[in-house]
């Protein structure tokens, strides 16, 4: 893996598939990870250019990898597109992503991270319900979770929503946006996670619009949710957030940095 962005393929489940990394010129070893997963109708590329995170890795000295989905969308269960129509295997995708990198790179198993927007981050918690252990921590920003979940395994996440979105909403049910997004609640999701992590009951704390509830769990794992007060479908901090005047609560929060201070106090 070159510094700087490179491009990459596999073959999965009988298609070739790709991939981009953005290696910082110096990384400290082993190294860790952060796989980005972007949102429906996306790209790679777009993730790459308005979530931050390349600017993060140049900070804080970690790899960040981009999927790239089939036809613009993720498999997440009931939704979304044609991955969902024909049943694409994103999480064995995901995951093939991940081993191909262990088995050629000084990569640190213990500190592979996930996280994604929209349909990226129902993929998120998908993975995290169907392939418990790839990740040490996962943090989806702005979904919901569209599978049964009944296998799931303990594993620390952060969960990120606006009280305004439209596409999914906060308090459940269906979304305005293209897909079939009806899911249940952030707040329900959150709870689910807690119960599985066998966390304690959580603490909040508020400072303008953002709302913090925290939950500490056995092994040192934590399961949180920042609530945004009127936020919108967005990646909090990002370009395209930062762009819509009307999108001021979401920018009280920088969601890449949050993230990885999350990450970096998880290991798997």
């Amino acid at each position: 893996m070159p510094s700087g962005r490179s491009d990459h393929e596999l073959t999965w489940d009988g298609t070739q598939r790709s991939f981009r990394t953005y290696r910082p010129a110096q990384v400290p070893q082993p190294v860790q990870v952060v796989v980005v997963l972007h949102g429906g109708g996306g790209s790679a590329a777009t993730a790459e250019a308005a979530y931050g995170w390349d600017r993060a890795a140049d900070r804080h000295g970690f790899v960040v990898v981009y999927p790239e989905s089939v036809g613009q969308a993720w498999n997440a269960g009931s939704c979304c597109g044609r991955a969902q129509t024909v049943d694409v295997d994103d999480v064995g995708f995901v995951g093939a992503v991940v081993a191909e990198l262990l088995g050629e790179q000084p990569l640190d198993p213990e500190r592979v991270y996930l996280t994604g927007f929209s349909n990226g981050a129902m993929l998120s918690y998908r993975i995290a319900c169907e392939a418990p252990g790839v990740f040490a921590a996962i943090a989806p920003v702005s979904g919901t979770q569209l599978v049964d979940c009944a296998d799931a395994k303990q594993v620390s996440l952060l969960a990120i929503h606006g009280t305004s979105d439209p596409s999914v909403p906060y308090g459940g049910g269906p979304g305005s946006g293209v897909g079939n997004v009806d899911g249940p609640s952030a707040p329900d999701v959150n709870q689910f996670w807690r119960t599985v992590d066998d966390c304690s009951e959580p603490t909040d704390q508020q400072s303008g619009a953002i709302t913090r509830s925290t939950a500490a769990c056995p092994s040192g794992r934590t399961v949180e949710l920042i609530t945004i007060d009127g936020g919108a479908h967005h990646w909090p901090g990002s370009a395209s957030s930062q762009g819509n005047p009307s999108n001021s609560a979401s920018n009280e929060l920088d969601a890449t940095e949050e993230i990885w201070s999350f990450f970096v106090e998880h290991t798997g």
